[in-house]
């Protein structure tokens, strides 16, 4: 069992799947959820300049993250909620490390005999050949 698992988001509806991947691989009773949202920031714009954009981009996330994590309240476990702003698989990997989580489980795109190498760009793909802990992939 794992103690401190991360579910990274995209708000889209594949991360139920992963949640409750995660939620069979941890110890109720002494295990935390840690689920996180990444809005990539532009660069080359200074964050102030479009500060109101991101604003809003937080505001809809940290509701979405409540709307997810209801199914970890309903089953009394613990779950940390967090938006974060930057690079999104580096952002992952960091807060990783920082909350010490001995597991990511995320959904990744399928693969395909026509492009076999389609995925290799992907925000998974990076976070499972960079991430210090297990990372498990779920397509």
């Amino acid at each position: 069992m794992f103690e401190r698992v991360l579910v990274p988001v995209d708000l889209s509806d594949k991360n139920q799947r992963a949640l409750l991947q995660a939620l069979e691989m941890i110890d109720p009773e002494q295990s935390t959820i840690h689920m996180v949202h990444v809005i990539e920031t532009i660069q080359g714009i200074e964050f102030d300049e479009l500060s109101d954009f991101y604003q809003d981009l937080e505001r809809k996330a940290h509701g979405a993250l409540v709307d997810l994590s209801n199914v970890l309240e309903d089953r009394s476990i613990p779950c940390r909620r967090e938006v974060l702003f930057g690079h999104r698989a580096a952002e992952i990997i960091r807060f990783a490390e920082e909350a010490g989580c001995d597991l990511i489980v995320m959904t990744s795109h399928s693969q395909s005999d026509e492009h076999p190498h389609a995925g290799f760009g992907t925000i998974s793909h990076q976070v499972a050949l960079l991430a210090d802990c297990p990372v498990l992939l779920l397509r």
